[in-house]
């Protein structure tokens, strides 16, 4: 389902322009106007949905210890969901394959869950870093 219907400008090219640059006075470079009238409730619904579906987001480096990777990039939404979680050095498939788990996830529940794990005789591992950057994180925040 689309937040922001759009509308055709009757030409082959296929330009499609969002009905909201329409409303705020944009046309088709032909000049044609969408046949569908927009209502002010119309608008007023597609301003809430896009106000309510912003989400803030802070991005994080945290450089990691014990571990072949040497720095974990990520980024925490208001939520607290995290997203598009990328390692620096390391398995690179192994590291992509934990970056593709914990995407969306509650970053909290994702620290709980990889504390402690370890990688062979080390005392740590990538995603046991990826915990300590979560905990991090959170203090971070909270501190601000």
């Amino acid at each position: 389902m689309r937040l922001l219907p759009e509308w055709w400008n009757g030409r082959h090219e296929g330009l499609k322009i969002p009905w909201l640059l329409q409303l705020c006075g944009f046309e088709s470079r032909f000049g044609h106007y969408t046949a569908r009238a927009i209502t002010q409730a119309r608008a007023v619904h597609v301003f809430l949905s896009i106000a309510f579906h912003h989400r803030h987001t802070m991005h994080f480096e945290y450089s990691t210890t014990g571990t072949c990777s040497r720095l974990i990039e990520f980024d925490i939404d208001s939520d607290n969901r995290l997203h598009n979680v990328r390692f620096t050095g390391g398995c690179h498939g192994n590291l992509q394959g934990i970056g593709a788990l914990v995407e969306g996830e509650d970053a909290h529940r994702v620290a709980e869950r990889l504390r402690g794990i370890r990688c062979g005789a080390k005392p740590t591992s990538c995603p046991d870093q990826l915990a300590c950057a979560l905990e991090q994180a959170a203090t971070n925040s909270k501190n601000h």
